[in-house]
């Protein structure tokens, strides 16, 4: 669990990352604002969509090459399995 918490792998959790886990498992009863170093809130959810397009980029990849990698199967769905 440390390390789905730790999402920079740098070997601590920031509060923001703590906040992070909290919203992602919606776990948090309270609405999050920006952090002491942010001007802005953003959801985790937008952060992770921004992190997915970016690796996307990164890798030169297309939205269906990357569901179509995921799809072990061949099936046109991804299961869980197939993400582990």
């Amino acid at each position: 669990m440390i390390i789905i918490l730790d999402e920079d792998l740098e070997g601590n959790i920031t509060i923001q990352e703590y906040y992070d886990a909290l919203e992602a498992y919606n776990c948090c009863g309270e609405k999050h604002g920006p952090m002491d170093d942010e001007d802005v809130y953003i959801p985790f959810k937008h952060k992770a969509a921004f992190k997915l397009i970016r690796l996307l980029k990164e890798k030169n990849m297309s939205h269906n090459e990357f569901f179509r990698s995921c799809d072990i199967s061949g099936d046109k769905q991804i299961n869980l399995k197939e993400l582990e």
